[in-house]
């Protein structure tokens, strides 16, 4: 499973426990989440994607398995598509690709600020999806519209801790740091990627969920036709905002999904199936 844009996989728990037991579940977190500095992390879309696509091999290698299925949602569908073209230039393809409701290519160029205040927002209304806590719009649209930085980090921690997501303590505010650099890093990786028109096959199938109200958050992205055309499959679409769409699906909570990539499973591979590891 490819990490979600804060740079962490635990978001997927849910959705790891509904398989059956004999399958393995790895996620790949983002390399600030273990360093908390991005050093030494790769600086485009196509170096990332190259980095996973050999540990992905690797890990084939070590289990002395050659078969492998890639998960990602939002910015994580980008990196699960870009890094299966990567794996597949090197003859391991994925036998499916699972994408939900996959970002489009980003167009905007944004400082790293503005990334921080949209990706705080973001894991705030996430957080408080998930915790069922009501979501004031206008509220969210202020809350980090005038802050910096280490003000973002410590303002968001607090809600957190409002939330019952993390305690406040120092140690929350550093993982929310790391969270929040993880998306800046994977945002601004991502700014002016162009759909591939590779002829090489990602995948053998393609497994594709798209939320209902995709423009909402992803305005101006291609139409259901565009995605249908761009990774030739029947996009299946489920009700609600990208946010609420990913976290069901994330955690389990949203049958249709939960039954189509189970069923894929079963039909294609009945024993194992390999996925990326924790970490680098």
């Amino acid at each position: 499973m490819l990490h979600t844009p804060d740079g962490l996989t635990s978001l997927f728990f849910g959705f790891a426990r509904s398989l059956r037991d004999n399958i393995p579940v790895f996620g790949l977190e983002h390399e600030v989440i273990r360093t908390g500095e991005p050093i030494h992390v790769a600086c485009t879309l196509e170096e990332i994607s190259l980095k996973y696509a050999h540990l992905v091999v690797r890990v084939c290698a070590v289990r002395d398995e050659a078969i492998f299925y890639l998960i990602g949602a939002s910015v994580g569908g980008a990196l699960a598509q870009s890094t299966a073209q990567a794996a597949a230039a090197e003859h391991h393809a994925p036998r499916a690709l699972i994408l939900i409701d996959p970002a489009p290519a980003l167009n905007t160029m944004l400082s790293a600020l503005a990334w921080r205040r949209i990706a705080a927002t973001a894991l705030l209304t996430r957080t408080l999806t998930v915790v069922q806590r009501a979501v004031d719009e206008s509220y969210l649209r202020d809350a980090f519209a005038t802050l910096q930085a280490d003000e973002i980090d410590a303002r968001l921690t607090e809600e957190f801790a409002q939330a019952g997501a993390m305690p406040s303590a120092w140690a929350s505010i550093t993982q929310t740091h790391r969270r929040l650099e993880s998306w800046v890093h994977t945002a601004m990786c991502t700014v002016q990627r162009q759909h591939s028109t590779s002829c090489t096959e990602p995948a053998a199938s393609i497994l594709l969920f798209v939320s209902s109200k995709r423009d909402m958050f992803f305005p101006g992205g291609p139409s259901l036709e565009e995605l249908a055309a761009q990774f030739r499959t029947h996009p299946t679409t489920l009700e609600g905002e990208h946010l609420e769409v990913m976290g069901r699906c994330a955690t389990g909570q949203e049958a249709s999904f939960v039954q189509s990539v189970r069923a894929l499973l079963d039909d294609e591979h009945k024993d194992v199936v390999v996925r990326f590891p924790k970490h680098h």
